[in-house]
């Protein structure tokens, strides 16, 4: 009797702390856009990247990390970022951690300042969507100003995907060990 009520304690103890937990929920991250302008010589280039980040439901925001490369006729560049967004107010900051070059003729990386938060910001922010549980999709559009005549529109998808349902072996499994407990009891 005493074992079997340590496995009951047990498993109510491992559920109650899945269930705790449910606050904080994995976020994907989808990075797309364009960038312009008469640095590049009035050419365009694309902005593409991917993240991961947790999306803390009390709160409504969204913690992430994510890799950008931004690539135009003379420059290729892979930027590192942090971030917050604060899907209830509607709010973004973020940082650049490391910047690499990846080729091009122009250099890039030289004038940025890693560690600190982004100097030349968004012009407009457009959220669409909501990131509050399971299952949404927060869509933030961006319009940068990036100085010297250059600007970008990036589109940024944040995804939260529904859990992997618990399979029907560990139910199986979890009800032969108190099938086994209760035989045990009776001997």
């Amino acid at each position: 009797m005493k074992k079997f009520s340590v496995v009951l304690a047990s498993t109510a103890l491992a559920v109650v702390a899945a269930q705790s937990q449910a606050a904080l929920l994995e976020v994907s991250l989808s990075i797309n856009g364009t960038v312009s302008g008469a640095a590049i010589g009035g050419a365009t280039g694309s902005i593409t990247g991917s993240g991961m980040g947790a999306l803390d439901s009390n709160t409504g925001i969204i913690s992430f990390s994510s890799v950008v490369n931004s690539v135009t006729p003379v420059t290729n560049v892979f930027i590192h970022y942090v971030g917050t967004i604060d899907t209830i107010a509607q709010t973004t900051s973020y940082i650049s951690t490391a910047c690499i070059e990846g080729g091009g003729i122009l250099p890039n990386c030289g004038g940025r300042l890693l560690g600190y938060p982004e100097v030349i910001g968004h012009v407009s922010e457009t959220f669409s969507g909501a990131a509050s549980g399971v299952g949404d999709v927060l869509t933030l559009v961006a319009v940068s100003d990036w100085g010297s005549g250059i600007s970008a529109v990036t589109t940024y998808t944040f995804t939260v995907p529904n859990p992997v349902p618990v399979p029907a072996a560990a139910w199986l499994f979890g009800s032969a060990l108190v099938g086994l407990a209760g035989i045990k009891r009776k001997k």
